[in-house]
């Protein structure tokens, strides 16, 4: 097996997440976490509904994004378009996709890095504190997002809900990047994706490269 150079990209990311960790962002020694990812959820849920917990939580959360916000934004509005925004995205689905990322169930050097170093307790934060924050809308071609609003309403909406907010595990769409969308929904629909989720394989798998774009631009509309 032939050893392949990182590129200048992963280079320079490995590069950052060393630089962070120098300056506390991250530690790279871990923590173990006694608590299954169950017991987590359930902390999360409390948290959430406890509004000292709740504002504390999103303190703890804004001290520990300054990594985050290289690729997310400052107010977790990504300016980078295939980049997704954490702006205003459920808490709980963003916790479980930093638990994917730490069993190595999803793929990404700087994401996994993060959540395996992080502590469990920063993941919660940091995912409540992102869901505290307003989701900015960007313009779109107006037709384009007409013909997308037929589709979601068809095949979208009951998982991802109405207004594109979501819930718990469904992720929130609105307001979400257009281009990121469309990166997802295609890598969906590809046989050779690593993405696992049956209903989003079944679904994709129904669109053309023009409902993709559709639906990309209409949910990108969304409050």
């Amino acid at each position: 097996m032939s050893y392949q150079l990182p590129t200048l990209a992963t280079r320079r990311m490995r590069a950052l997440v060393l630089a962070m960790a120098v300056l506390g962002v991250v530690t790279l020694a871990g923590a173990e976490n006694p608590f299954t990812p169950q017991q987590l959820t359930t902390q999360l849920e409390q948290i959430r509904s406890n509004d000292v917990a709740y504002k504390a939580a999103v303190r703890g959360g804004a001290e520990r994004v300054a990594f985050c916000s290289y690729c997310h934004g400052k107010d977790g509005n990504s300016v980078k378009p295939e980049v997704p925004k954490l702006a205003g995205q459920n808490a709980k689905y963003l916790f479980n996709q930093f638990e994917r990322f730490a069993e190595g169930e999803r793929k990404n050097f700087v994401m996994q890095e993060l959540a395996d170093q992080l502590s469990a307790q920063d993941r919660i934060n940091i995912a409540i504190y992102y869901s505290s924050l307003p989701v900015s809308v960007e313009p779109v071609d107006a037709t384009l997002a007409s013909n997308g609003k037929i589709i979601y309403d068809t095949l979208c909406h009951v998982c991802h809900g109405p207004d594109g907010h979501g819930k718990d595990e469904y992720p929130r769409l609105a307001g979400q990047k257009p281009d990121y969308v469309a990166l997802t929904l295609r890598a969906f629909r590809d046989a050779a994706s690593k993405h696992s989720d049956p209903t989003m394989l079944q679904v994709a798998t129904t669109l053309s490269d023009d409902n993709v774009d559709a639906i990309s631009a209409y949910v990108g509309t969304l409050p």
